[in-house]
């Protein structure tokens, strides 16, 4: 029995849940009648968008799955439109009325739902194809009166208090999509130029930023912080560290992982977990050749979201203003400026808060580069090396190093030559309060060492710049920040 089961279910692109529920139809009076009238044996199994490559001439029996987005209750039939997150654009499908009148379940938004039916020409002029349905069966019931949710009118707000269901959201799925397409697409990126991607460790015993904001990790198998390990860890704030030693198998090395920050901020930009795309590239001694790349990387990820994803951007933000924004990335060369040219400019400017030099540049300083350069991304240079970490090559008081401004994330990458010089990098860790967990980078200086440099892009940041989503808990689909991760 269970054979000749599995070769009628298994044997064809279809679901075996709705099968089982058709063999339950038998023995419950409750179930939808329409369900005896299936020919499910003869639908193809479809995601929505490939059900709407069809050619309606065809006639072609499809089978589909999806939640419902919204319906119109018609004299002979209701119109369901429905997603499955495999398309910004929804199905309609028809369903007449006379199913529904012997169904006991009701047609409410997110509910989920299995139907069969024919793909034929739309009788309306919104779409060109509907699915005309002659059977449905709804799988889960969403009670309307209960989802805490809107259907059109929600806000970025009101759905980040719903982390759980906002993806039920099309707006909100579909900045999801934009997220994964990226994601996937810089892998592509890296691989076609030659790097290498290394997995690096999100349990760290070093902090590489040395600003102490680090979550400590401690075994419930041991008494005290150090047993497990036999020194303090924590969760990193980035790979960087790693990848320097990850060149020792290749010039140019990648990682797209988490990072962590024990930051108490409740900022726009800022979140305790995101991902870094962080680059460490080896035989090179300019920053210059830095932001070659980073602006190359920057270019191509704007350039692959206007072509490819541009029914998820219209979805996600609609203005005319991203659009110019997103249109500066892919066609403007980057300005470049050094730190004492930026803190002149911004006081020659500034209405509101003065920058004194020697201090981090906050956001409404950023907001002021942003708007004298109208929005084109901003990279500074020559930081004052109070400001830096201790890995950062060093001229005359001055880091080489860079930070990349853009509009609505902000700082979104930031890159520096790495000191390759043993001795000052000595020297530096070993006014650290925990020098003993450097000796292992310290090695990396006298084994084989090259001039070397890298760069970390905040993958949110970058997404909030691309799409202008204000919010970066907005752009992560299940984000940390203090006092909030309540699953």
């Amino acid at each position: 029995m269970w054979h000749s089961m599995k070769s009628m279910c298994f044997g064809r692109q279809t679901s075996l849940v709705p099968f089982v529920r058709r063999l339950a139809t038998n023995a419950s009076e409750e179930s939808c009648p329409q369900t005896l009238s299936s020919s499910f044996s003869s639908s193809s199994k479809l995601a929505i968008r490939d059900a709407l490559q069809l050619d309606p001439k065809n006639r072609k029996r499809v089978a589909i799955n999806g939640w419902i987005h919204r319906k119109a209750t018609h004299k002979l039939s209701t119109f369901v439109h429905i997603f499955d997150g495999s398309s910004t654009t929804q199905l309609q499908v028809v369903i007449p009325n006379q199913l529904l009148e012997r169904c006991p379940s009701k047609l409410n938004f997110g509910s989920s739902i299995y139907c069969e039916g024919v793909i034929q020409e739309s009788r309306g002029t919104q779409q060109p194809i509907e699915l005309n349905c002659d059977f449905f069966d709804i799988i889960g019931d969403c009670e309307p009166l209960n989802f805490p949710l809107g259907i059109q009118s929600t806000t970025w707000g009101e759905m980040r208090q719903f982390l759980h269901l906002r993806p039920r959201i099309a707006r909100y799925a579909s900045l999801m999509r934009i997220r994964s397409e990226l994601f996937h697409f810089v892998h592509k990126l890296m691989k076609e130029n030659d790097y290498m991607h290394v997995l690096t460790p999100i349990i760290s015993a070093t902090d590489c930023e040395g600003a102490g904001e680090t979550f400590s990790i401690k075994s419930p198998l041991c008494n005290d912080q150090q047993s497990y390990f036999n020194t303090k860890v924590h969760l990193t704030v980035s790979g960087q560290l790693h990848l320097e030693a990850a060149l020792g198998a290749s010039t140019k090395v990648y990682t797209l992982s988490p990072a962590f920050r024990a930051e108490n901020s409740q900022s726009n930009r800022r979140v305790c977990e995101f991902p870094m795309l962080e680059v460490e590239l080896a035989f090179i001694n300019s920053i210059d050749s830095l932001m070659d790349e980073v602006e190359y990387l920057c270019k191509s990820v704007a350039t692959y979201l206007a072509k490819e994803c541009k029914k998820e951007l219209k979805k996600v933000n609609d203005s005319n203003f991203q659009y110019k924004i997103l249109n500066k990335i892919i066609n403007m060369k980057f300005i470049r400026i050094t730190y004492d040219e930026a803190v002149e400019l911004i006081n020659k400017i500034q209405k509101n808060e003065e920058m004194k030099y020697g201090d981090d540049m906050g956001s409404y300083h950023e907001k002021v580069l942003m708007e004298y350069f109208d929005f084109i991304p901003v990279f500074v240079t020559h930081f004052p090396v109070s400001l830096k970490p201790f890995y950062m090559k060093q001229v005359n008081g001055k880091a080489l190093c860079f930070d990349l401004i853009c509009n609505t994330g902000g700082e979104v990458c930031g890159g520096s030559l790495r000191e390759d010089d043993y001795s000052l990098l000595k020297e530096r860790i070993e006014e650290m309060e925990n020098p003993e967990s450097f000796k292992w980078y310290l090695d990396l200086r006298q084994f084989g060492s090259t001039p070397h440099g890298g760069f970390g892009v905040g993958f949110d940041r970058l997404i909030q710049s691309l799409t202008g989503v204000v919010n970066i808990k907005d752009v992560i689909t299940f984000p940390r920040w203090p006092h909030h991760c309540n699953l």
